[in-house]
């Protein structure tokens, strides 16, 4: 199971962020340089597997951009790392990655400098990012006259679980809500989808709108829960609302089984719903679509909300 979300996650991520928009929204929010604000993003070009080795093309998470900086040019390394824990040797892995793409630079073009490079990390994971970003704090050095011989590297994180979910609903940026969403449960996920949506609609090229909607289906089913993304201005949270309160009532018969009694049951099935509806209400879901997916009355469900 693990491998198959990993899988999910490595794919999903880097068709994601193949996108020069994402890539830009994610520099804009998260990398705290000043360096960001002289970028030029209209610049960003993916580049291709050929132009990198072997050992690159097996990665299936990792994403080399190149974009003007200054007017010169540059290079984004983005590895995003979805496993459960974080690899105390990152700066070391980071580091012989960049060798490598300096190397394919080296043998395509002559240089006099090479151009910089910034390793980005995109960290998934549900435990804390506590690595070392510095390769100098892996290295042991007995005596001090060894330092200027150590090699310096160090590389900038973004781990999702470290930003608040109340400042990330707050920035109308796509990294946001896609981390929004990677760190909300059930009772949070209609109105997350709906703030995605908002954005989503608003000046966003249709190939990226296109990969978003099937990422978010697709992280939805791991969930078990299923969404309409035929077209964008169609979606709706209506039919999840619907599983979540179909699941709701088939938990709440199964216990009324279990305990033998009609009237448990049905006693059962209503405070669920009553639940869930306050929920719903809470995350600021119309109540004619609450009143339609659990059947309730409108007038039961504004009379909760008062």
């Amino acid at each position: 199971m693990a491998a198959v979300k990993k899988q999910f996650h490595d794919r999903g991520y880097k068709t994601l962020f193949s996108h020069p928009r994402m890539v830009e929204d994610l520099f804009r929010a998260f990398v705290k340089e000043p360096f960001v604000a002289e970028l030029d993003f209209s610049t960003l070009k993916k580049l291709p597997t050929s132009f990198v080795t072997e050992e690159f093309r097996k990665r299936e998470s990792d994403i080399i951009w190149h974009v003007d900086f200054k007017g010169k040019p540059a290079y984004i390394y983005l590895l995003i790392e979805f496993q459960s824990t974080g690899d105390r040797f990152m700066a070391v892995r980071m580091l012989s990655y960049i060798t490598l793409l300096y190397l394919d630079l080296i043998k395509k073009k002559k240089f006099e400098k090479l151009p910089a490079v910034f390793p980005l990390m995109l960290y998934n994971g549900e435990e804390r990012w506590q690595a070392p970003q510095e390769i100098t704090a892996l290295i042991d050095s007995p005596h001090k006259a060894l330092v200027p011989y150590l090699p310096r590297f160090k590389y900038y994180k973004i781990a999702e679980n470290e930003f608040p979910k109340i400042e990330l609903r707050k920035l109308n940026n796509l990294a946001a809500q896609l981390f929004h969403i990677e760190m909300s449960d059930l009772s949070e996920l209609d109105r997350a989808i709906g703030r995605i949506i908002d954005v989503l609609k608003k000046n966003i090229p249709k190939e990226l709108q296109r990969d978003f909607g099937l990422w978010l289906r697709a992280k939805l089913r791991t969930k078990d829960r299923d969404l309409e993304i035929t077209e964008l201005n169609k979606l709706e949270v209506k039919p999840m609302l619907e599983k979540t309160m179909e699941k709701f009532e088939q938990e709440c018969i199964k216990k009324g089984r279990l305990e033998g009694k009609l009237e448990g049951k049905l006693e059962g099935e209503r405070k669920a719903k009553l639940e869930l509806a306050k929920k719903l209400l809470a995350s600021g879901v119309d109540p004619e679509i609450i009143a339609k997916a659990s059947g309730l009355s409108v007038a039961k469900i504004r009379k909760l909300s008062n």
